[in-house]
């Protein structure tokens, strides 16, 4: 008898167990296969024309297209802080970088700036929560970190919603953002790097009202939202051992970074602009409408020469639809994008496998980039003066699902800057042909994919067909 009552036991724990992952893989992913579209007010209040200004504005922008020069950047603007810095961050890691931009915000703190900083719910799982320099950084007088949508197994829908921006805000002077998460992939000199793309906004005026003020009112609007949780310092004791880690890390800051603590640093590359807009959908952790996706594709029909840069291709129909007009309406629209043999995102990778042909099929001209760094650059060029940069890749999930930031710069002296780098991603890829060969560029190296690979590939081609729009 006791055998028999452990074993139905057993079996139902293990219903229980198999109902629960029913739970969260059909709550994860029926909520969301319904997309929205914008409302009419949005698309007809929404004027594409106003990114562009006809006169010098106060903002000053600068291109960071280097990550070592994207962490010099990080440790210049939080030094010169002298009342507040927020930083967002989608990943946060503890490693090298991680650490030493963690050792400048805890500096800042205790000489009496302010701080703020909003990281999302899943890298907080994953590398926040525990770890003796974030406790020691939660503890420091001066220091406030909020959690965006912490991961809630009993809400599965919610975990689809993550805050994909990434900005730095230093007083009411200056900013940075892009794609750039705040990790060794991406700031800092080290192995397994990603090329990426910044810009850095300078506001001259106080008074003026521009994207520095929309970007602040807009953190101001997820740090109140309730998706968000405070984060405090749980553990003291590994707070202690942190502490004494920053306090390292920042003693040596000047002598390895030497240029981040040069006077002028932050504004000698900087360019005229005439005009800089944000670009923002919903902040709150929701299904969302496309307004950043819709915002794009008005601001793009206003030129004829359309250069796109996204790690990788995932579109909805509607987007397909949309890709298709813009093609239509323009000369020319290109996109660069990783190749799947040098790709960092196997699921991207798998789904342009199957759906080459329908972007091809579009109209835009398709470059595949194999250089020495995986691209998770999200940069646009219109014509020969705006230049778009933010965390929006072109996929569904950038569309409908997460947080995204994208700012128009109206400035060709700006726009020379990032052509120059597209100008050398464009030797080492291939431009990908329906139905005939490739042409390669001049500096282009083909990369076979290994055996494992193509069967990683072939068996998640199948597999992520009912889920894309969840990629």
């Amino acid at each position: 008898m006791k055998r028999r009552a452990i074993k139905r036991l057993v079996q139902w724990l293990l219903l229980a167990a198999l109902a629960f992952l029913l739970y969260l893989l059909l709550g994860a992913t029926l909520p969301n296969l319904h997309h929205k579209d914008v409302t009419p007010e949005f698309a007809e209040r929404f004027d594409a024309g106003s990114v562009y200004g006809d006169a010098a504005g106060t903002e000053r922008a600068a291109y960071v297209g280097d990550n070592v020069t994207a962490l010099e950047y990080r440790l210049a603007m939080i030094e010169s802080a002298q009342d507040e810095v927020v930083l967002a961050a989608y990943e946060f890691s503890a490693d090298e970088p991680g650490t030493e931009v963690l050792s400048a915000l805890q500096a800042a703190a205790e000489r009496g700036v302010r701080v703020r900083v909003l990281v999302d719910g899943v890298s907080a799982q994953l590398s926040l929560k525990g770890d003796p320099c974030f406790q020691a950084l939660a503890g420091t007088e001066n220091v406030q970190i909020r959690i965006y949508n912490p991961v809630n197994l009993l809400l599965p829908w919610k975990l689809q919603y993550r805050m994909h921006d990434k900005y730095l805000i230093v007083d009411d002077r200056m900013y940075l953002l892009g794609g750039r998460n705040t990790n060794r992939y991406f700031l800092g000199a080290s192995e397994d790097q990603k090329k990426d793309s910044e810009v850095f906004v300078y506001e001259s005026d106080a008074r003026a009202d521009g994207s520095l003020q929309a970007l602040r009112a807009y953190f101001e609007e997820v740090w109140a939202l309730d998706d968000c949780r405070d984060y405090r310092c749980a553990k003291p004791r590994a707070a202690e051992e942190g502490r004494a880690a920053l306090d390292a890390h920042y003693a040596a800051l000047r002598e390895k970074y030497p240029d981040a603590y040069r006077d002028g640093m932050l504004l000698e590359n900087t360019v005229e602009t005439r005009k800089v807009t944000l670009l923002r959908g919903s902040a709150a952790a929701e299904n969302k409408r496309p307004e950043v996706w819709h915002a794009l594709m008005q601001v793009l029909a206003t030129g004829q020469d359309v250069t796109i840069h996204t790690p990788y291709i995932i579109l909805s129909d509607a987007m397909e639809q949309d890709l298709t007009a813009l093609c239509a309406s323009a000369q020319q629209v290109s996109l660069i994008t990783n190749a799947v043999s040098g790709g960092a995102n196997i699921f991207g990778c798998a789904d342009y496998l199957n759906e080459k042909d329908a972007i091809l099929a579009t109209g835009a001209i398709v470059y595949e980039y194999l250089g020495g760094a995986s691209l998770h650059t999200k940069n646009i060029l219109v014509d020969d003066r705006l230049c778009i940069i933010g965390s929006f890749n072109f996929d569904m999930r950038s569309a409908y699902l997460d947080t995204e930031l994208m700012v128009c710069v109206d400035s060709p002296e700006l726009q020379t800057a990032l052509r120059a780098d597209t100008e050398q991603e464009l030797l080492c890829s291939v431009r990908a042909q329906a139905g005939t060969e490739d042409v390669p560029g001049e500096h282009y190296e083909p990369r076979a994919l290994t055996a494992g690979k193509q069967v990683l590939y072939g068996i998640l081609r199948i597999l992520i067909r009912p889920f894309r729009c969840l990629l």
